[in-house]
């Protein structure tokens, strides 16, 4: 055989195992999660319950300004309440009872949670948080005031077992969740917690942040 058929030879085997080994990893298994996947390993926050109203309009958003108060103005959109020059947020004191909280995502978008989309204008919160493609408008099932509650409820029944503990809120594209980190999760009883709703909270070992 020529050294000309060979190298063609050569050459169209390897197009061939090329195209054999792109095709394999592109199947699910070999992808990554893309931005907003939730890691179903974790415990997960508040329950997000599909519905339509939490899907707005194609709306044009406003200006994001300098410095940015969108969380700030959708709050007032929602409860009639803004931040004043105190130190503890504003959302400490708001008891409304479809409010679940509003915090920002990791892209410059906003995640805006309450209990019944219906119940609130969509359009006009993607507006404010600068377009539909910038809002993460969620439904939970407890409200902002309700999640603090249960956190303060978990600290007392720390307390009362004189147990060290970092009590944190993460706030996430699903909702505010409760983590209970400790050095040792080995020292709370199995039935730490009761009274707070499971899907709330969860238990993770690490350091204190702050030892005496």
């Amino acid at each position: 055989m020529r050294p000309s058929t060979l190298r063609r030879l050569y050459l169209s085997l390897a197009l061939m195992l090329a195209i054999l080994l792109l095709a394999s990893g592109c199947g699910s298994d070999g992808g990554t999660a893309g931005y907003g996947d939730f890691d179903s390993s974790r415990t997960s926050a508040d329950e997000v319950i599909a519905n339509p109203d939490c899907t707005p309009g194609d709306v044009e958003g406003a200006p994001i300004l300098q410095p940015d108060r969108r969380i700030e103005d959708i709050v007032f959109h929602l409860t009639g309440e803004r931040q004043t020059g105190d130190l503890d947020p504003v959302e400490k004191t708001i008891d409304d009872p479809n409010f679940g909280g509003v915090w920002g995502d990791s892209a410059g978008g906003v995640v805006v949670a309450v209990l019944d989309c219906s119940a609130v204008d969509g359009d006009e919160i993607a507006r404010i948080a600068g377009g539909p493609d910038k809002l993460h408008l969620i439904e939970v099932s407890h409200t902002f005031r309700q999640v603090n509650e249960y956190r303060d409820d978990l600290r007392r029944k720390l307390d009362s077992l004189d147990i060290r503990a970092d009590l944190l809120i993460d706030s996430t594209l699903t909702g505010r969740h409760i983590i209970v980190q400790l050095p040792d999760a080995g020292v709370l009883h199995s039935g730490f917690g009761s009274g707070v709703p499971e899907h709330l909270f969860s238990i993770a070992e690490g350091e204190l942040f702050v030892e005496e």
